[in-house]
């Protein structure tokens, strides 16, 4: 795959281990495919091991596209029908609210989607604002963040949700940034992870429960942070891209600041999502452009080392989703190869689950 700078990466852009002293094996493999259909899967969340949501777009047919596991299979839950809009990342808080965001592109505006338990509709857009969301993460009912970018004026965004109705709760002004990723720890800790276009540098941004404000940057260091994930105030990681070093790399914030904790120094790679299940057991997951093909690294409270990779495919991961239980991850993206969605699950047991399945 051919390595570019975009606006919004997330649009337009096998291993065994041993975890802790459990004992106890854990693989990756191939859950299903969307074979005879070209869809491009850019985020996944997981409420429970039963209830699974896969967002992108589907190529063939001109429209955004939601997929469902429901413990057994996978399925097409929801589509844009007529409307040529893209999905981007997705937040379950539980079997009956789920969040998307996105761009609309027939009518040049963002959009946001919710998923009630019973059916998907549009909740909210951007009306005239020519706004992509990147990110969305669901705290609870009452408090959801969407962020991205505002391409009518040049900035970062950010858009909250209260309850009742969306509005932006801040945006880059004067400084052309874009967002890709939110994390929401809680209502007075939440981070979302970007680029700053004017600087060439990455940047994370921080809400304190009265305002956002840069609480970091690479400094002099291009790079490109496309996913973050926070476990608690002195826990929280993003992960991304080297542009000077030509390597994938993480940066983790213990409470005080932020500083690099692993990267992929000899192997040209980029992480496009990062999911943290505890302060030993942290998943990021993008593309190793040296070999062709997908990788997941893990961090297991001490060092982070490649867990697996879809060797033989060429794979492009772009988000992953980690939840407590016999079969807690799943790993969304984009099968080049076979121009077909793809989604892996890891199975904590000594059977893998069932690989390569259709959708």
């Amino acid at each position: 795959m051919k390595r570019c700078r975009p606006i919004i990466w997330v649009i337009l852009f096998v291993a065994i281990f041993l975890i802790g002293k459990s004992e106890v094996f854990a693989s990756w493999t191939e859950q299903a495919n969307s074979a005879g259909v070209d869809i491009e899967f850019f985020g996944v969340s997981a409420f429970d091991a039963s209830n699974v949501w896969a967002a992108g777009y589907d190529n063939d047919n001109i429209r955004g596209t939601i997929y469902y596991y429901d413990g057994t299979g996978w399925s097409e839950q929801a589509n844009t029908a007529a409307t040529d809009a893209v999905f981007t990342r997705v937040s379950a808080l539980d079997a009956s609210n789920v969040w998307v965001g996105g761009y609309d592109y027939d009518n040049g505006r963002g959009t946001i989607y919710y998923y009630d338990g019973a059916g998907w509709s549009e909740q909210a857009n951007t009306a005239a604002a020519n706004i992509a969301f990147a990110g969305v993460s669901a705290l609870d009912t009452n408090n959801v963040w969407a962020a991205g970018y505002d391409y009518d004026n040049g900035h970062g965004t950010i858009y909250y949700y209260d309850g009742a109705g969306w509005s932006e709760q801040a945006n880059t002004a004067g400084v052309d940034l874009v967002f890709y990723s939110v994390s929401a720890l809680d209502a007075n800790n939440v981070w979302a992870a970007g680029y700053d276009i004017d600087n060439g540098r990455g940047t994370i941004y921080h809400y304190d429960g009265a305002g956002w404000g840069e609480q970091a940057n690479t400094a002099a260091a291009d790079i490109e942070f496309a996913g973050v994930s926070a476990l608690d105030a002195s826990n929280v990681w993003a992960a991304g891209y080297d542009w000077d070093n030509g390597h994938g790399t993480i940066y983790h914030y213990d409470g005080a600041g932020w500083s690099e904790q692993a990267n992929t120094a000899g192997v040209d790679a980029g992480f496009a999502g990062v999911s943290a299940l505890d302060s030993n057991n942290v998943w990021a997951a993008g593309y190793d452009f040296d070999n062709g093909r997908g990788t997941i690294y893990h961090y297991d409270g001490a060092g982070w080392a490649e867990q697996a990779n879809t060797a033989g495919e060429d794979i492009e991961f772009r988000d992953i989703s980690i939840i407590a239980g016999s079969v807690y991850g799943w790993a969304a993206g984009y099968d080049n190869t076979n121009s077909q969605g793809t989604i892996w699950s890891m199975t904590i047991s000594s059977a893998e689950s069932g690989g390569g399945g259709g959708l």
